[in-house]
């Protein structure tokens, strides 16, 4: 009879375990755009920029650009993901959006998630910074790191 009394506890024992906390993996920083990928883009061509995280599966978000200005320009970002701290590229690819989609952009502003179906061809510019560096399996940590990603246009092939 003991024995039955003992097994739910050690299921519930068990299950709580099972069900522990989850690991955060939090990686701010900013894309720099440097005017000559701005000038890739126009109002009647625009483009949006993706920020992601490799592994971590976080998205740092979206953000439409149209013009082009005399300087670099300096978007935040920061990717908040369930995970395992891991080195891993932040990366920043430069889309144009399809013509057909073009009434739904606003200059400058966040493209709201992933524009994924609205772009068109392949990114025309290309921005990657390793965070978590050195930091390879070996237990699940949270963490936190900061990089700066700057982009630069892709040689066409």
């Amino acid at each position: 009879m003991r024995r039955l009394l003992a097994l739910p506890s050690l299921l519930a024992s068990v299950l709580g375990l099972a069900g522990g906390c989850e690991n955060a993996v939090t990686i701010t920083g900013n894309v720099i755009v440097p005017a000559e990928v701005q000038q890739l883009f126009s109002p009647e061509q625009p483009g949006t920029i993706e920020i992601r995280a490799s592994k971590a599966g976080g998205n740092g978000g979206a953000r439409y650009l149209c013009l082009a200005s005399g300087q670099a320009l300096v978007l935040p970002y920061s990717i908040v993901t369930f995970g395992c701290v891991d080195e891993q590229l932040v990366e920043a690819r430069a889309f144009h959006v399809n013509p057909a989609l073009r009434d739904n952009v606003r200059c400058g502003e966040p493209a709201g998630g992933s524009p994924s179906g609205g772009l068109i061809g392949e990114d025309v510019a290309y921005g990657a910074a390793v965070v978590f560096a050195g930091r390879h399996g070996g237990g699940c940590d949270s963490g936190s790191d900061t990089a700066d990603v700057t982009m630069a246009v892709k040689a066409m092939r």
